[in-house]
């Protein structure tokens, strides 16, 4: 998909279409102590099933790696993933990779559902650049405390162009001339480490999105997205260096 084929798509309907199916494969990463402190830190996480009842989650690795520091650090800490889903991330690491910035960790396929989500399981696939390209996440700007332990966890998606891909790196520079829904410059988008960035493709005039890679960083002036290239990941979410 062309950067004008791109813009013509989240103009339109498939816009809309694809910020509220975003939600489902998107959730938020946070722990803290919801009914006395609140919630201390917050990233963001998405699942792969690609062996069937057999799904993983992806976030970033210093994301997870700080998880585990405040949960070694403190007791009575919670780590919860979407709606409902509390875990040790101790007992579930799979793999971490602090080069490539990537940890998996072990879910089941009931935890999934609890947390009202669904895994990818459509294979991967590398963008090329000037290519589009759709993320979403949940960065802690948009995160409202509306009762004592519970918080409104607001999403942001959007649809890019590729602008670099290495052999390890995606690059996305936001452009502000084409974006049909604005936020605020600089865009604070602390919290997005560990969402999901996905290839949009055209086959046959039908749009299809497959998982790409997993968010690391952003930097809020430049308006510029890092991601790590997700085929470094296995299928047993091991990964691989």
């Amino acid at each position: 998909m062309t950067k004008e084929e791109a813009i013509a798509l989240v103009q339109g309907n498939l816009g809309d279409f694809m910020r509220d199916t975003s939600a489902k494969y998107a959730a938020p990463f946070f722990w803290g102590n919801p009914g006395v402190s609140g919630i201390w830190h917050n990233g963001s996480c998405f699942f792969l099933e690609w062996t069937k009842d057999a799904p993983f989650g992806v976030t970033a690795a210093h994301v997870y790696q700080a998880c585990l520091g405040d949960c070694a650090r403190y007791q009575r800490v919670v780590c919860q993933l979407g709606t409902g889903v509390v875990i040790n991330p101790s007992e579930r690491l799979i793999d971490l990779n602090e080069d490539l910035d990537i940890a998996t960790f072990r879910v089941s396929p009931e935890e999934v559902c609890r947390a009202e989500k669904i895994a990818f399981t459509m294979p991967l696939f590398v963008p090329q650049e000037g290519k589009g390209v759709f993320f979403a996440g949940f960065p802690g700007s948009v995160l409202e405390r509306i009762g004592n332990a519970t918080y409104n966890a607001g999403i942001m998606s959007g649809l890019v162009v590729a602008s670099r891909v290495s052999d390890r790196n995606i690059t996305c520079q936001f452009e502000r001339e084409y974006m049909v829904h604005a936020p605020p410059q600089p865009c604070d988008m602390g919290g997005m480490s560990g969402a999901f960035l996905a290839a949009v493709i055209d086959r046959g005039g039908i749009s299809l999105w497959q998982p790409a890679g997993v968010i690391y960083e952003c930097h809020d002036n430049f308006e510029i997205m890092l991601a790590s290239r997700l085929d470094r990941v296995g299928l047993n979410g091991r990964i691989m260096g």
